[in-house]
């Protein structure tokens, strides 16, 4: 299993409605995986680091506006002018965690 619902509300101060933040998890889910060229099950479960940076990308889609935007979650600050510069740090953060696969395509 990736994450659940539960795991993320845990995690995050949402307001949302459970709909909205399944359908925003599932995004970030979709992010983390395609990313890492993975994916997780009962069998290979989601790290607790990776769920993090899960969180990170639903709380940041949850209050993301064009222009200048700041976040806190588990202690940490960051600030975002855009969602490719919230991707882009995403990326650096699951980078550092050793878990993305190459991934061979043919051309």
């Amino acid at each position: 299993m990736a994450m659940t619902l539960d795991e993320l509300k845990i995690r995050i101060n949402a307001t949302a409605d459970d709909l909205v933040l399944q359908t925003k998890l599932d995004d970030a889910i979709d992010f983390v995986c395609g990313y890492l060229h993975r994916t997780f099950n009962d069998e290979k479960p989601m790290p607790l680091k990776v769920k993090r940076i899960v969180a990170k990308y639903v709380q940041s889609e949850l209050t993301f506006t064009d222009g200048i935007k700041s976040e806190s979650i588990d202690g940490l600050s960051q600030t975002f002018e855009s969602k490719s510069e919230r991707d882009n740090a995403i990326k650096a953060e699951l980078r550092s965690t050793g878990l993305r696969k190459f991934a061979w395509y043919r051309g």
